[in-house]
């Protein structure tokens, strides 16, 4: 059975003449014991697929919005009535809800396991920062206002999140009902992408990975073949086959000489051999550390998507995604320096007089073989150019988050 997804984020839109629009309306200025006591009359949303049922909140923090961490009577009235407005404008309203494994909580240090106590700033910073990059992606940053409560559940704490446009932007549109008759409404659907990345900066914030992901951004670019290390040609009669091989079979057309070309298709399985042995050779150790922390970050992915058929593929994806990017950068930086010895082969071939009708973008058949000199090039596999792989984006946006309380 698979397991269940540390965060799940559940979404639904209702239209303004919703009932579960006018309740919400009708409790967002009540009490959090009334709100909490009549939640199933304003949420949307069901978990019943994950086998997570949303009873009536236990324990909630009270409604929290993108500027205040807690509303007073007149805070309260100001958002019924600018929901008030949306709704008489026949606006959307859209429901987040997202649940939370407390065991992943505590992993991470939000829920202390000592005393059940919950780090409520970390959990309403990571709400704000992930519906900020949703709506930012819906292109309704400048015109939604929402309003979220996190509730404390004894399996699962999650945050309901409530998002409107008092003044709506979203087009009206034709939509069919099921016995064929036409109703016009506003567009309600937001893109998978928009809400992946939700998601997926929700997990970022509440597990800072920044350590170990630096650590793979750091073995890759500047550990696994230092540019100090050289390869002696005549150390390994192997390595030196497959260089002069793939040296020897480069395509005419040498800008075509990239490790993801299509054209290179046939000797990408001989490039990824010498890149396997070069590493092997030289950076053996730091290349199983890789390894390890590679695992761990996956399995990490594993416990936020789960490992249900749909959801493995994110996990592959980063996996593999790492792993490629290693060899695509020192595949890439192996065929630069082939093209610049073929291409100062042809120079010299050619000789002095004849370098004025020397095109070197044309590219000529091989006439011998490489020297023995040039395969010592290898060590610039690992040059300036070559940087973290599928993940530094990633790390770079989680550096900034490093002053996050932990």
């Amino acid at each position: 059975m698979a397991n269940t997804p540390a965060i799940i984020l559940k979404s639904k839109f209702v239209m303004a003449q919703d009932k579960i629009f006018s309740s919400y309306v009708d409790y967002v200025d009540r009490s959090e014991a009334v709100r909490n006591k009549h939640y199933k009359n304003y949420n949307a949303v069901s978990f019943a697929e994950y086998h997570v049922y949303m009873e009536n909140p236990e324990k909630s923090t009270g409604l929290f919005t993108a500027v205040n961490d807690s509303l007073n009577d007149d805070q309260k009235n100001e958002l019924k009535s600018q929901f008030n407005q949306a709704q008489k404008n026949k606006a959307i309203m859209w429901q987040d809800v997202i649940s939370f494994d407390n065991n992943f909580l505590i992993r991470n240090g939000i829920i202390d396991a000592r005393d059940n106590s919950i780090n409520e700033d970390r959990i309403k910073f990571a709400v704000r920062e992930s519906v900020s990059e949703m709506l930012k992606n819906e292109g309704l940053e400048a015109s939604a206002i929402w309003a979220a409560a996190v509730h404390y559940n004894t399996d699962n704490l999650h945050v309901h999140i409530t998002i409107t446009e008092p003044n709506p932007t979203r087009p009206f549109q034709t939509f069919k009902t099921r016995s064929g008759s036409e109703f016009e409404a506003r567009k309600g659907t937001r893109s998978f992408t928009s809400l992946g990345k939700m998601r997926s900066r929700m997990a970022n914030l509440i597990s800072d990975r920044s350590v170990e992901l630096e650590r793979l951004s750091y073995l890759i670019r500047d550990r696994i073949g230092d540019p100090t290390i050289s390869i002696k040609r005549n150390s390994d009669f192997q390595m030196m086959r497959l260089y002069n091989n793939i040296y020897q079979s480069l395509p005419d057309d040498l800008r075509l000489a990239k490790y993801n070309n299509t054209a290179m298709t046939s000797l990408r399985p001989k490039i990824n051999e010498l890149v396997t042995l070069y590493i092997q050779q030289n950076h053996k150790e730091k290349f199983r550390e890789f390894e390890t922390i590679l695992e761990k970050q996956t399995d990490y992915y594993r416990d936020i998507y789960g490992d249900g058929e749909k959801e493995k593929g994110r996990t592959e994806f980063f996996s593999k995604g790492k792993m490629n990017e290693l060899y695509s950068r020192l595949g890439n930086s192996l065929l630069k320096e082939m093209v610049q010895e073929k291409r100062k082969e042809q120079q010299e071939e050619y000789g002095k007089n004849n370098q004025a009708d020397w095109n070197p973008e044309k590219g000529f058949r091989p006439f011998g073989g490489i020297r023995k000199k040039d395969l010592n090039r290898i060590k610039k596999i690992l040059d300036d150019e070559f940087q973290s792989t599928l993940n530094k984006r990633k790390f770079e946006e989680m550096k900034r988050e490093e002053q996050i309380d932990r």
